[in-house]
């Protein structure tokens, strides 16, 4: 029951009731099975993935760090629950924006799990990708670049060209390109993806419209905003349509397409979708419970931030924010600030 209370709280962005549900579930368990239990021992990863969500990054990673010695003193160092949770490491130093460690950790990790699991593991291929991701989000762009080539073989080699991890891969090229400044190939890159998912997910799938929107985005960067504004203006008919017009992500297009308007001499157009914007974000807001983040939860690592973006436009060099983009047109004051932008531009 209480962990049931705690994935729904975690689903809804409500961290802080969800790590209290977790605790609570951790100590029900041990006091009834012990420390060592299977169930015990899942609820504490739950917890560290929790605490990570929230942003308690520290706290998961000593929470992840207690768990694996625990397991190595039980299962040996070749377990696979050991590997699994030495990932979850690993990706928490990414999540957390220490990229070196990262780096360095899964470099040891994925010579240990090639050696137990074998080149063309899930879980190996995984920590390849947190690997070229830390490489990457640390500005090392030419070994990323190899890396996510590397990756999107290996993924096709051993699962296939229509596994998710190849798509994924593929995709996090897309982003090395354009972080790079190589807008064009990222754009055709993530329009050959589109097409794929399209054919493989079908067109309504949430990948195929956040693959639509990481292309848009790109076309704006090549400076083609006429085609960006396009693609945005057809993505938020399509949003508005599968997802409802109140949703986060289809509030987050409209408050793309009324960025994009600002540079496109159509600030009168603008000025009314950023009206409309400030009412919908205020509203939903409303909505949500007070300890929610659900809204920059779901965005997370996909979308961009207006101070990023308006730094990629004063100069081409310079780069997107390393610990990862969020989107910030869900604030209701970040919609204030693109309504005053609209009306100053008129």
């Amino acid at each position: 029951m209480l962990e049931n209370l705690a994935d729904a709280c975690s689903a809804d962005g409500q961290h802080d009731r969800a790590i209290a549900s977790y605790e609570e579930a951790v100590e029900a368990w041990t006091r009834k099975w012990g420390a060592a239990h299977p169930r015990t021992l899942r609820s504490r990863r739950d917890l560290a993935m929790v605490q990570r969500a929230a942003g308690r990054h520290r706290s998961s990673l000593g929470t992840l760090e207690a768990l694996i010695g625990e397991r190595e003193r039980a299962d040996g160092p070749n377990h696979a629950a050991v590997l699994s949770l030495r990932y979850d490491v690993v990706a928490g130093h990414n999540a957390a924006g220490d990229h070196v460690r990262a780096a360095e950790l899964a470099e040891q990790l994925l010579t240990d799990t090639a050696r137990v699991r074998g080149r063309g593991h899930i879980t190996t291929l995984n920590t390849r990708m947190q690997l070229t991701n830390a490489w990457r989000q640390s500005g090392q762009y030419q070994r990323a670049m190899v890396g996510y080539e590397t990756l999107v073989e290996e993924y096709t080699r051993f699962h296939g060209q229509e596994h998710t991890g190849t798509l994924a891969a593929r995709r996090l090229q897309g982003f090395c390109f354009s972080e790079r400044l190589d807008c064009e190939q990222a754009i055709t890159l993530g329009q050959a993806l589109v097409n794929d998912r399209i054919r493989i997910q079908g067109a309504e799938h949430p990948d195929v419209l956040h693959e639509r929107r990481n292309v848009a985005r790109w076309r704006e960067w090549a400076d083609d905003r006429a085609g960006a504004l396009q693609d945005l203006d057809l993505l938020l008919r399509d949003h508005e349509q599968i997802l409802g017009a109140e949703h986060p992500d289809t509030l987050d297009v409209r408050g793309a397409v009324a960025w994009t308007m600002l540079g496109e001499s159509t600030a009168v157009r603008a000025v009314g979708e950023c009206t409309t914007l400030l009412e919908d974000v205020t509203f939903s807001t409303r909505l949500l419970p007070t300890d929610t983040d659900y809204p920059q939860r779901v965005l997370d690592h996909r979308l961009v931030n207006i101070d990023a973006d308006w730094l990629y436009r004063g100069s081409r060099r310079t780069r997107l924010h390393p610990s990862g983009a969020h989107s910030d047109f869900l604030r209701p004051e970040s919609a204030h600030l693109l309504l005053t932008l609209a009306e100053h531009s008129r």
